[in-house]
């Protein structure tokens, strides 16, 4: 009995799968504009078939009552290319049948439909007023047909048309409002990818900048105290020895800032800088590596992390790496705290130390001050605002609040 329930269950499976694959073939086929066209044309067609065959009101009896069907349905095809001259040869052909003819076949009333329809959907409002006053004038020579339809039957039946075309006109909206978002949508990423450009330029700057600024003072300092080392290398060794040891303790600090500021200008790593925080764990990621290098830090995050757009990931990244390599520099052993706060319309890095323990580190590039300048860019770049000062009690604070935008995850 258990065998014959799961086959059973298995067979409505298979069935289900057969009925989707059916729905998303009918899907892919209604997304074809010109297929729509010609199952349009092939329904009203075999309406018009069965009009003709059960001949009810003896339409289609005569020659000319077929050509008019056969051309007023056929131009239905080209309706979306040509409305208004599909509008003007189906209110033509009822217009002849109700003057001429004695009353037209429901076909024509179902392709006058269409046709009013798609002069909205496709023209817009002023020209599916026309398109409504062409139905009325198609319509008019009933009126002098005794027993036919008077004005307000006229009225009544008009107003199955003016639905026809308030259908079209929002389409119509509907397909403009469609464009103008996929615009809108296109333009926001360009935008998002040239801001991600230029935060990689500024990036670009700050680093040559930098790496001037390091190279200038290093080499400045190590042509000194080498000099120094050679006048006193007779007279006084001790002496000589230290200025050799200062020389050699600059090169080594110079050698590994400009393995990093380097490593930052490799333009295949520049490259790849929209991808920064998730390639690197991102701020939770660079304050590990700093506590791991001894120094004393520890992170605060508040609030729900969210996808942050790429230019701001890659700024927010490098403002703390900022902010601990001042810390660094200016406050050896300071403890120091950094605090990420995701707001509903911003993002927030505080970093906050406690002040310098110990004598500030010899020989170290100063950054010629131009940290705080870097992080006032960053933060211009996105509307945001720095606030940098000391605290009461000794240490430095540094605060950069970045407007965020919702990045689709």
């Amino acid at each position: 009995m258990i065998g014959v329930e799961g086959s059973t269950t298995g067979l409505d499976g298979v069935e289900r799968l057969k009925r989707h694959a059916v729905a998303r073939g009918v899907g892919r086929w209604i997304a074809v504009p010109r297929a729509v066209d010609v199952m349009v044309v092939l329904f009203i067609g075999a309406l018009a078939a069965q009009e003709a065959a059960t001949k009810p009101f003896g339409y289609f009896r005569r020659p000319i009552d077929i050509a008019l069907g056969v051309i007023m349905v056929a131009v239905l095809l080209v309706r979306r290319d040509f409305p208004i001259g599909v509008l003007f040869v189906v209110a033509s052909a009822i217009f002849v049948w109700n003057r001429f003819l004695s009353g037209d076949p429901g076909t024509a009333d179902r392709a006058l439909f269409v046709a009013v329809y798609s002069v909205a959907a496709v023209r817009g409002r002023r020209w599916a007023v026309l398109a409504i006053l062409a139905e009325v004038a198609a319509y008019a020579p009933l009126l002098s047909i005794p027993g036919s339809c008077d004005g307000p039957c006229l009225v009544g039946f008009s107003a199955i048309f003016v639905f026809a075309a308030i259908a079209g006109i929002a389409v119509r909206d509907g397909r403009l409002l469609i464009g103008q978002l996929r615009a809108q949508t296109e333009i926001l990423r360009k935008t998002r990818e040239e801001r991600a450009r230029v935060a990689v330029a500024e990036e670009r700057f700050r680093v040559a900048r930098d790496l001037h600024d390091m190279v200038a003072h290093g080499v400045t300092v190590m042509v000194v105290q080498a000099g120094l080392a050679r006048a006193l290398a007779t007279t006084d060794r001790r002496r000589a020895r230290e200025a050799l040891s200062e020389v050699d303790q600059m090169g080594r600090e110079a050698l590994r800032e400009l393995s990093t500021l380097l490593g930052s200008l490799d333009s295949e790593s520049l490259s790849v800088e929209p991808a920064l925080a998730t390639d690197r764990g991102g701020v939770r990621s660079l304050v590990e590596e700093a506590a791991t290098a001894g120094l004393p830090v520890r992170l605060l995050i508040q609030g729900a992390e969210a996808p942050l757009d790429p230019a701001l990931e890659i700024s927010l990244y490098r403002i703390v790496q900022e902010s601990l390599t001042n810390v660094r520099k200016h406050a050896p052993g300071a403890h120091t705290v950094v605090a990420l706060r995701y707001l509903p319309e911003a993002v927030e890095v505080e970093t906050v130390d406690t002040g310098s323990t110990g004598e500030p580190a010899t020989g170290v590039i100063p950054g010629s001050g131009h940290g705080l300048v870097g992080m006032a860019e960053r933060a211009d770049l996105f509307g945001g605002r720095v606030e940098a000062g000391p605290t009461p009690e000794g240490g430095f604070r540094v605060l950069v609040r970045l407007p965020k935008e919702p990045v689709a995850g």
